[in-house]
């Protein structure tokens, strides 16, 4: 079986502002590592204004005290938009300062390419100077399916920058549609082939970072992919986390 190590909690699972709630629901399902959320808009729980040492202190000191080590960021922002590509920078300083070895982004409009070339350079060298790697996730935009972005990242030829490779952006609609809203339903209980993927992994050897994101803090619109915000109970959360956990182990070796 493929190994997942680490198997990392996303705080984007949980709904909401609060990192110490993410934190809280991670140790609660047997996470030992986790990928904290500052993503714009969506689940902004580490906040780009507030990066400083004192603040970064603070973080710590609560993941510390559940066991938690922060090995990601989730950074997602459109890189070709200069306000937001400022506070991605501080994001990058959050996670090297927090100890993370990954930040994890969208990049833009292939509209903007040149802007977005300029910034990932940019983004590359200040992940560069906290021994970081930027992951650029498959999300439909400059860089989608994994069968469309490597000449993105040939062309770019930047050692600090890798693909992160998202099912549930690749294939949209993979976690299950009614009410003319896509949600994100359990893993393994939508249509996205899991085990066929993960058997193709397997295939390659060696062992793979993962990490297990759900979020139900929001479902989309199929007509016009904008956001409804949810605030589901921790109760639906443990739950359904759980549910996606415990099908992840059916398929593979996930060291948490």
């Amino acid at each position: 079986m493929l190994t997942l190590a680490p198997f990392t909690f996303c705080a984007n699972n949980v709904p909401g502002t609060d990192p110490i709630r993410a934190m809280d629901m991670a140790r609660r399902c047997g996470f030992h590592t986790i990928e904290l959320s500052a993503i714009d808009g969506i689940s902004e729980q580490i906040v780009a204004e507030r990066v400083s040492p004192e603040y970064v202190m603070q973080i710590e000191r609560e993941l510390q005290k559940r066991d938690l080590q922060c090995t990601a960021l989730s950074a997602h922002c459109d890189m070709t938009d200069e306000a937001q590509f400022a506070r991605l920078l501080k994001k990058i300083e959050f996670a090297g300062q927090i100890g993370a070895q990954l930040v994890n982004t969208r990049c833009g409009p292939k509209a903007r390419y040149a802007v977005f070339e300029e910034h990932v350079k940019r983004a590359a060298e200040a992940a560069d100077r906290y021994g970081l790697r930027l992951g650029l996730e498959s999300y439909g935009d400059i860089v989608g399916p994994a069968s469309e972005c490597g000449g993105v990242l040939a062309e770019l030829d930047l050692p600090h920058v890798q693909y992160t490779y998202d099912p549930g952006n690749t294939y949209r609609f993979c976690r299950g549609i009614h009410d003319g809203y896509i949600w994100n339903e359990p893993i393994g209980q939508g249509v996205f082939p899991y085990p066929a993927m993960l058997a193709a992994l397997e295939r390659q050897g060696g062992t793979l970072g993962c990490a297990l994101e759900m979020p139900m803090s929001f479902c989309v619109s199929v007509r016009d992919l904008s956001f409804r915000f949810l605030e589901p109970s921790d109760e639906q959360l443990y739950a359904q986390i759980m549910q996606s956990v415990e099908y992840v182990k059916t398929l593979a070796h996930a060291t948490m």
